[in-house]
């Protein structure tokens, strides 16, 4: 099968391989996924906190992102592995994983810095969590239409609804 462009072709080659079953299918196969979203919440939980604290005990210039994710990465990569995951499925589901405890990783890190500064100029943890829900929500209602915007004006890149690629491409002819 030819490389998936789409989010929808990726969970339809998904569905093709056999990782996703349909529930009646397998009392095996849930019990398999019940045991990838228990690991993906532990470790996503630990590595959150490990970056946390370091940013914490090493001070607001640091922030472990990339070891952490590569931690994580590794992680994930072995028990998808003794998970049975297939090699088509198994390396996007680590990678999505991983992005997803990377991004968490990053915000516990800013959490910290928030809290540091907002002590050193008096501000309580409450008024800084609730500036930091009112940024998140107003950040979501914003960014979502101009990505949007952008994804219907150019597309991807790389794959063959890109509208810049083709663009490009006819100028240098």
């Amino acid at each position: 099968m030819p490389e998936a462009t789409s989010n929808v072709e990726f969970a339809q080659k998904i569905h093709e391989e056999g990782h996703h079953r349909p529930p009646s299918t397998s009392r095996q196969a849930q019990w398999v996924e019940i045991a990838e979203a228990v690991v993906l919440a532990i470790v996503g939980f630990f590595a959150t906190a490990v970056a946390g604290y370091l940013t914490g005990l090493v001070g607001a210039s640091n922030n472990p992102v990339s070891g952490v994710t590569v931690i994580v990465l590794l992680a994930l990569a072995l028990v998808l592995k003794l998970l049975g995951v297939s090699p088509g499925v198994g390396p996007r589901l680590a990678i999505m994983a991983g992005a997803v405890v990377c991004t968490a990783a990053a915000m516990a890190g800013d959490s910290m810095h928030d809290l540091a500064t907002g002590y050193h100029v008096g501000a309580t943890p409450r008024a800084l969590e609730i500036a930091v829900l009112i940024g998140a929500i107003a950040s979501a209602f914003i960014v979502a239409p101009v990505l949007n915007l952008l994804l219907n004006a150019y597309g991807i890149a790389g794959t063959a609804g890109a509208k810049a690629m083709r663009s490009r491409r006819r100028r240098r002819s």
